[in-house]
């Protein structure tokens, strides 16, 4: 997957780089993190290109790899039941 690739199935979910980066527990700056794999600057980890085309293909989360983190199948779980945390505010 590339980065324009990924920027579009982001926003096909309805995700802003912030929020990205909030659902992936990736920190106060992780959304700069989700900025460079969008603009081709570092690689996009496996995780995050295996969970969006996940949710992109309606996989079922039970699909996931075994060593997928925690907190990985919580983002997912998520966006699936569309029950979104308050993604504005800083952590």
């Amino acid at each position: 997957m590339n980065a324009e690739q990924f920027k579009a199935i982001r926003r096909e979910l309805g995700l802003s780089q912030r929020a990205t980066s909030k659902l992936f527990r990736m920190g106060t700056h992780g959304w700069r993190n989700v900025q460079r794999w969008e603009a081709g600057e570092q690689d996009i980890p496996w995780w995050a290109i295996y969970t969006f085309l996940s949710l992109q293909n309606g996989a079922p989360v039970d699909t996931l790899p075994d060593n997928c983190p925690d907190y990985i199948l919580q983002a997912i779980n998520i966006i699936i039941t569309g029950d979104l945390p308050d993604l504005s505010s800083p952590e």
